[in-house]
């Protein structure tokens, strides 16, 4: 926890961050919050065992991952009956799209492992499943980022207090970067959907 450091300055922060980079560890609290670098590149054993944040004590979701944020909003739900929120926020390039994806990912397994495993694929998976559709009409190829939101969103998602099972999901869109479709700056692209439907024509 950056919080802890002797000496909390912009460079004594930027340094830890460099070092834990350095060793593959992209993600690192600050008090409350935490801070993601992005590794530009998949990393194995991230995000692997999932399992471990639900099994895991309060005192263990300290640990710096989307996976711990997620599993203490459901516990805040659940345990204290109030809505939680995760405020994802950076610059281009960040990995805003990503960590999104990842905290609705745990969320959907998650729920998905407490129902019964015969039942059918509900609201969880359509949770994720509906991702890449929203990023056909609304994400673009940047000069800084292949797959960058081009609008702002709002996911809610509704979860069962008693059981902690997600319930339902609406997502709210907002200032979509209209103008893309008639005017895009040098080296970079329209939205995927327009590359996505050329290339499936001749299919």
């Amino acid at each position: 926890d950056m919080a802890g450091l002797e000496n909390l300055s912009e460079a004594s922060m930027l340094e830890c961050l460099r070092r834990r980079f350095g060793a593959r560890r992209v993600y690192t609290s600050l008090g409350g919050v935490v801070v993601a670098t992005n590794p530009f590149e998949r990393l194995t054993g991230v995000y692997d065992d999932p399992r471990r944040f639900r099994a895991a004590d309060d005192a263990a979701l300290l640990e710096p991952h989307p996976y711990a944020l997620a599993e203490q909003a459901v516990r805040g739900l659940v345990r204290d009956r109030t809505s939680q929120a995760l405020l994802i926020s950076g610059e281009s390039g960040a990995g805003k799209t990503e960590t999104v994806k990842y905290a609705l990912r745990y969320l959907s397994d998650r729920s998905a492992s407490a129902k019964d495993a015969t039942s059918a694929a509900g609201v969880d998976r359509a949770l994720v499943a509906a991702n890449p559709l929203l990023e056909a009409f609304a994400n673009a190829t940047t000069v800084r980022n292949n797959n960058s939101s081009r609008f702002g969103k709002f996911v809610r998602v509704y979860v069962d207090p008693l059981s902690g099972c997600v319930a339902s999901a609406t997502v709210d869109h907002y200032l979509l970067e209209k103008v893309r479709v008639v005017d895009q700056n040098e080296g970079e692209r329209n939205f995927h959907v327009f590359y996505q439907q050329t290339r499936g024509r001749g299919q």
